[in-house]
């Protein structure tokens, strides 16, 4: 049976079920393992985003009437300028090695977010840095504000366009302190961080992501339950009418 989770109809026994979640009415839920926040810029929103003028369009959907005119009235809409860089922390919970590989794949391979972004543009994702430990990171907040105050201590302007290689090093200056929190035992180095992407991109390289996905889906076998079809409540009893 296909999986369509955005159709409210998971299967609960794929590689997506088993490790982003499911819910399903009567079937069972899975909670995720990959905990998402929200993702801030250091920059105002003053200094991100701008508006643009369009032709407002008429109640048929497009910028012309019934007799081809075009629509003279304007509208605007935001957006976020290029080069706007955000910054997040994902954590993922419990999972294997492979399971690592799946989601770090998928984050490293997506690049559009949102319901609009096919017209306003695209995005592309870094990993700056890989912890480990029995304690979630600090919040993606608590990073953008402690690279807000590292910036003003250091007199760096903040102001759009930000130079990407200063605001990745200052990022890995503040996430270096992390390794010093409770609960956080682990974190790899620049080269053990590049060595791990690269390790990935092989797994979903086009020589090896056909082997990879299938090794993936094999070890959810153990833990795959087919549920049996309910058993009707109002299912008739047999009776037996004897003459006499």
């Amino acid at each position: 049976m296909p999986c369509a989770l955005n159709t409210n109809a998971p299967c609960g026994i794929c590689v997506d079920c088993f490790l982003y979640s499911f819910a399903a009415g009567g079937g069972g839920a899975q909670k995720s393992r990959i905990w998402t926040e929200d993702a801030f810029s250091l920059l105002s929103a003053g200094d991100t985003i701008s508006d643009r003028t369009i032709n407002a369009i008429f109640e048929t959907g497009t910028m012309r009437d019934e007799k081809g005119n075009a629509s003279t009235a304007l509208n605007t809409s935001e957006y976020i300028k290029p080069g706007v860089h955000f910054l997040d922390v994902v954590t993922l919970k419990d999972v294997t090695a492979d399971e690592f590989r799946y989601a770090i794949g998928n984050i490293l391979l997506t690049g559009r977010y949102g319901a609009v972004s096919s017209r306003v543009g695209r995005m592309q994702n870094q990993v700056l840095g890989i912890f480990g430990g029995i304690a979630e990171l600090p919040s993606s907040l608590e990073l953008v504000q402690a690279l807000h105050d590292q910036f003003l201590a250091s007199d760096t302007p903040m102001e759009h366009p930000l130079d990407s290689g200063s605001l990745i090093k200052a990022t890995k200056q503040v996430v270096s302190a992390w390794s010093n929190r409770r609960g956080i035992s682990i974190q790899l180095s620049e080269e053990e961080v590049t060595s791990t992407i690269a390790d990935i991109d092989q797994n979903w390289s086009d020589a090896e992501r056909e082997n990879f996905l299938k090794r993936l889906d094999s070890s959810y076998e153990p833990f795959r339950q087919v549920s049996e079809p309910k058993k009707s409540k109002n299912k008739k009893k047999d009776t037996t009418e004897v003459a006499s």
